[in-house]
């Protein structure tokens, strides 16, 4: 296994999630500052996209180019139109809280979450371009990264307390099948997901403090430490994909759950950044 180096380039946030690469930009939520930033890495510049009344977290992009935006709190799909943000699914009535997303090549969403009622748990809905929502998986402890192969038929999602990284055969209807472990984390819980030209998974380990790059079956090739930080979620960006970006944060484990429900405390209680790894062992694919 080989360790690598990163270096920071955001230092003034206060809780990262949702980091994407889409057109020469990246994208992350500030989940406790209620805001949607883009990061232009040749200038550095920083700009807020758009601040809400809620957490946004999961970030996916139509293929039309409109951003999305996972609302967790009031488990609503937001999509950025000219005029600001519209609903484009409301999931308040299945489920408690949302969190992740990832968006394929066809614009359909699949969402991390907890259910209420009958489905006692998490899985996933899949939301399409028009709005239509359903579920898809419901016997999961703790959803939360995802990712998409690059050929757009497989699946993969971190289950954060059973340790484990799944991946799902995508059918045509866009439905999740043939469920099985691509990894075994063993005591390590997982965060944020993205992939690779290899096929192998960029993973967060907030509680280790540490990214991992892990391949199918388990096998671990890299691994950066965070310094006590935790260890968020990843992606593939830049011109080629060929930067690493990490989106790591101080916060300790007892206030997180307080602060996503009433937040006036964070930039007290949480610090987040943005760093990066240059020439990663292989360039991103698939999506996010």
């Amino acid at each position: 296994m080989r360790t690598l180096q990163s270096r920071v380039v955001i230092d003034d946030i206060v809780y990262p999630e949702g980091i994407r690469w889409f057109g020469d930009r990246l994208w992350f939520s500030d989940i406790l500052d209620s805001r949607v930033y883009a990061y232009d890495p040749a200038t550095g510049e920083k700009t807020v996209v758009v601040e809400l009344q809620d957490r946004p977290s999961g970030l996916g992009f139509l293929p039309d180019g409109r951003l999305l935006i996972a609302a967790m709190n009031q488990r609503q799909l937001l999509r950025m139109d000219h005029d600001g943000p519209h609903v484009l699914a409301d999931l308040s009535s299945s489920t408690s809280i949302i969190n992740d997303m990832v968006t394929d090549a066809w614009g359909r969403s699949y969402i991390d979450a907890h259910f209420v009622g009958e489905r006692q748990g998490g899985g996933i809905v899949m939301v399409g371009p028009d709005g239509a929502q359903r579920i898809v998986v419901d016997d999961m402890q703790a959803p939360n990264g995802l990712a998409i192969a690059p050929d757009g038929r497989t699946l993969l999602v971190n289950d954060l307390f059973a340790h484990h990284i799944l991946a799902f055969a995508i059918g045509e209807d866009g439905s999740l099948s043939d469920r099985r472990v691509f990894a075994d984390l063993g005591e390590n819980a997982p965060d944020g997901l993205c992939l690779d030209a290899d096929g192998a998974a960029w993973v967060g380990l907030p509680f280790a403090g540490m990214f991992r790059r892990i391949l199918d079956g388990g096998a671990v090739t890299h691994e950066i430490a965070c310094g006590g930080r935790w260890g968020i979620a990843p992606v593939l960006g830049g011109p080629d994909r060929s930067t690493l970006f990490l989106a790591t944060a101080e916060v300790t484990l007892e206030a997180m759950p307080r602060l996503i429900q009433d937040p006036r405390n964070a930039r007290q209680e949480s610090r987040g950044w943005i760093e990066v790894v240059d020439n990663p062992p292989a360039p991103g694919a698939g999506w996010p």
